[in-house]
């Protein structure tokens, strides 16, 4: 088994706003995936829009090192010149209680499409996710 390698990886910082770090990676033989990180120490952008791309979800794949080169300029130049944005929610929550089963309840976040703290009720998974909904909103 091959261990990724990193191909290029370079800092965008926008004043004390925030740190975006675009990241293109080997992952295989003729595999790159280049991806945008979010490195402010509270990770608020994280699942943010920048241009077509989510942050830390969205991962451009390419077969050769020429299409992973221009993957991340193409992805650099989005963070030196955009300003990230938050998911368009439509007036809908981003986390919301999903049941899996009996006594099986999650936080699921619609923007990374991942779930979180799992509950043994809807109560205690509603109040996670209220939790998350309110530092999501800051």
């Amino acid at each position: 088994m091959r261990i990724s390698r990193p191909v290029r990886q370079a800092s965008v910082k926008h004043g004390n706003e925030w740190t975006l770090t675009v990241s293109t990676i080997q992952v295989g033989f003729r595999a790159y995936e280049t991806t945008v990180f979010d490195d402010t120490p509270d990770k608020r952008l994280e699942g943010w829009l920048l241009g077509d791309r989510v942050i830390e979800t969205t991962v451009d794949k390419a077969s050769t090192r020429e299409e992973a080169m221009d993957q991340h300029r193409e992805a650099l130049y989005a963070a030196r010149t955009e300003t990230p944005r938050p998911p368009d929610a439509q007036g809908q929550p981003r986390f919301t209680v999903q049941e899996l089963g009996p006594r099986d309840f999650y936080v699921y976040d619609s923007v990374t499409c991942l779930s979180y703290d799992p509950r043994f009720t809807r109560e205690g998974a509603q109040e996670a996710a209220d939790r998350r909904n309110a530092r999501a909103a800051r």
